[in-house]
């Protein structure tokens, strides 16, 4: 087996050997994280389409898939499916993590705040929270890890064969003892093939964090049998470090100090149970997996075997001097002829209610719906509004929120310990407060529907501005946007302010239009003109000239008003005469 690549926290630490000779993780601890990789791997088969690997090659099944004859000649077992799972395993993905999520420091902590940008930017957070929660989905739970690189700080994700959570939980449900194992494979000096187990252990002593570095063998003559990373560590034989070091690798630290007051990973779930991770389907609920790839097999055969088919018949196949079709074994038993089934030996309509109503209970048990996937097998009509679509998509959505309440405070818990880390290397030394992640999980819906909502949100004075930016940018992209309203804001003040001083100006000598361009004044004889013919609403004429082309709003009132205003009448006459002049003095 290849090993790990060890890219673990590079900070100063004590090389001496630690004062605890190791970590004995509870009795049956190995047996039951047997138990959950079986289960995972099971899982993993079934998203990737594998389901003969887990309902024949592992007799999951419980229904007997007759055999066919493929086109290679070769007669095996029909399995025909729809692989719902992974589709769902994408859609939730996409619903619990596709808005980016929004990290909440206290006030004065403007350096963390940087810091926590710094890290999300450099390992495109957003990206790997999306790949983290589809893994949530499959493999039921998913480690983030913090780690130091060249780079900078970062958050990578880890593959939970090799990470594995060995001590108890703590009282938020995390575990409190990680450690990443791999096995280094080299020669000793007699040439002889060597197999070591490399723990790096995650966990926090004396109320602060560690990561210790330790290395193990197989006892006697059996180096070389050590195979699987989940044994018993009591039952190995502890060697140096550096034994289990390929030549040219540095030598890492048997102890540092994290400086933070956690373990540096931390698990991702959607569900628990008495602690155990949980997915969104058991290992024994697969039974609607076997009976929708047993009934899609069985109309599969059936098309196959009790169809009659209609041959298409060519041109060149009719004699031109009696009519008749000269059909030969070519035309018969041809593979590769396309046929088209007229009749069918079985009632496929029964047939198909049935599959209709197997896999609307796989998706049930998948927590979707046809109407999210974009189809109804039953026939119907789709969704045909957001609103609509939301309420056939509430078990999608309760999924996503429950993912959300478990997966929100990790996050917390995670970018906490990021910046505990990345405040103690060289050159940092800022102030570290609890992070606050929220999360945003939604059905997607593109940015129109999204601002409408907001918008009528902030006229019902539901929302504050900023609280209506941070739901359409996310909290971090509303502050900027916040800053550039207020920028447009302030310019805009002052420009009215300019404009109603030049009114002013104007007005007291007697030409109201005296500091409008030429430009301006054309389009505004052009609206005033589409009033007065009826073609155009007056409130619609006054938002043009105001919000569009910058009039005085009082101005433009006048402007739009009835021409029955004295007032109103002697300026549009004036503005006419401006016109014709070229000229607005």
């Amino acid at each position: 087996m290849s090993a790990m690549p060890n890219n673990g926290l590079r900070l100063a630490g004590s090389t001496a050997a630690p004062k605890t000779a190791g970590y004995v993780a509870p009795a049956g601890t190995m047996d039951e994280l047997r138990r959950r990789r079986r289960v995972r791997h099971i899982f993993r088969d079934l998203h990737s389409g594998r389901w003969s690997r887990v309902l024949l090659d592992l007799q999951m099944s419980q229904h007997r898939y007759r055999d066919l004859a493929r086109h290679s000649g070769k007669i095996e077992p029909l399995l025909a499916k729809v692989n719902f799972f992974r589709l769902a395993n994408s859609f939730h993905a996409t619903v619990t993590a596709g808005n980016p999520v929004n990290t909440i420091v206290a006030d004065g902590f403007d350096e963390q705040s940087d810091a926590i940008d710094a890290i999300r930017t450099t390992c495109l957070f957003d990206t790997l929270l999306m790949e983290a929660v589809r893994a949530v989905n499959i493999d039921c739970e998913a480690p983030l890890r913090v780690s130091v690189t060249d780079a900078g700080t970062v958050i990578t994700q880890d593959d939970p064969d090799q990470t594995l959570p060995v001590g108890p939980a703590g009282p938020d449900g995390q575990p409190t003892v990680w450690e990443r194992r791999w096995i280094v494979e080299r020669k000793d000096a007699a040439g002889r093939a060597m197999r070591f187990l490399r723990v790096e252990r995650h966990r926090v002593l004396n109320g602060r964090g560690v990561i210790e570095q330790e290395a193990y063998k197989a006892s006697g003559d059996r180096a070389w049998a050590l195979s699987d990373v989940l044994v018993d560590l009591d039952s190995l034989v502890r060697v140096e470090v550096a034994d289990a070091i390929t030549g040219g690798t540095p030598v890492p630290p048997d102890m540092v100090e994290t400086g933070a007051s956690y373990p540096a990973i931390v698990q991702l779930v959607a569900d628990r149970e008495r602690g155990e991770p949980m997915g969104k389907i058991a290992e024994h609920d697969l039974d609607i997996i076997d009976e929708s790839a047993a009934a899609f097999s069985r109309m599969s055969r059936a098309h196959d075997l009790h169809s009659t088919p209609l041959l298409r018949v060519s041109e060149q196949m009719v004699d031109k001097k009696t009519g008749k079709v000269q059909l030969g074994d070519d035309g018969v038993l041809d593979p590769e002829k396309i046929v088209e089934y007229i009749a069918q030996g079985f009632d496929l309509g029964r047939m198909l209610e049935a599959l209709d109503r197997i896999l609307g209970l796989q998706l049930v048990m998948l927590r979707m719906s046809q109407a999210l996937l974009g189809f109804k097998m039953g026939g119907g009509s789709a969704p045909d509004s957001y609103e609509k679509l939301r309420l056939e998509g509430t078990n999608t959505l309760a999924w996503a929120r429950q993912t959300t309440a478990y997966c929100a405070p990790a996050l917390g818990r995670l970018f906490t310990v990021a910046t505990q880390i990345d405040a103690r290397l060289p050159l940092r030394g800022y102030a570290v407060a609890p992070v606050t992640v929220e999360m945003r999980p939604e059905l997607p819906k593109d940015r129109v529907e999204l601002v409408r909502e907001v918008a009528e949100e902030r006229r019902a004075g539901l929302l504050s501005l900023e609280s209506a930016l941070t739901k359409v940018n996310g909290a971090n992209g509303a502050r900027g946007e916040l800053e550039k309203l207020l920028r447009e804001e302030e310019e805009e003040r002052r420009r009215k302010a300019e404009q109603a001083g030049a009114l002013a100006a104007a007005q007291a000598k007697g030409k109201p239009f005296a500091y409008l361009s030429g430009e301006q004044l054309k389009v505004a004889l052009e609206i005033v003109q589409g009033v007065d013919s009826g073609k155009m609403a007056a409130d619609a004429a006054l938002g043009l000239l105001v919000q569009l082309y910058g009039f005085d709003e009082d101005l433009a009132r006048r402007m739009v008003a009835s021409q029955a205003d004295l007032t109103r009448r002697q300026e549009m006459n004036l503005l006419g005469d401006l016109l014709s002049n070229g000229s607005a003095t």
